[in-house]
């Protein structure tokens, strides 16, 4: 899974990841559900997608409000799940 918008479409064409090697981005604009990014060919699916009861990776792209992210996704997924950080240099300290 992959949480962000628009800056995430970026960096994951950038680092070339696709549908091959991420099953789902995950926004809570429900303009964005439904449809896919742009080039990578990744689907958007609501928050209620994140499965509960399985353990997941979560690969967090929201640099610019990461925080709130953070704890939502805590408080969605199945405990046991990791959000891992990939441009750890980004992020805002006061988030």
């Amino acid at each position: 899974m992959v949480t962000g918008g628009l800056k995430a479409c970026t960096l994951l064409n950038w680092l070339h990841l696709d549908y091959r090697s991420i099953e789902m981005v995950v926004d809570r604009d429900p303009n964005k559900q439904g449809k896919a990014i742009p080039m990578a060919g990744i689907p958007i699916g609501s928050p209620e997608a994140l499965p509960s009861t399985t353990p997941i990776q979560v690969l967090m792209l929201a640099l610019d409000h990461s925080t709130e992210v953070e704890d939502f996704l805590y408080s969605h997924c199945a405990p046991g799940s990791r959000i891992v950080y990939l441009l750890t240099s980004f992020l805002h300290k006061g988030d």
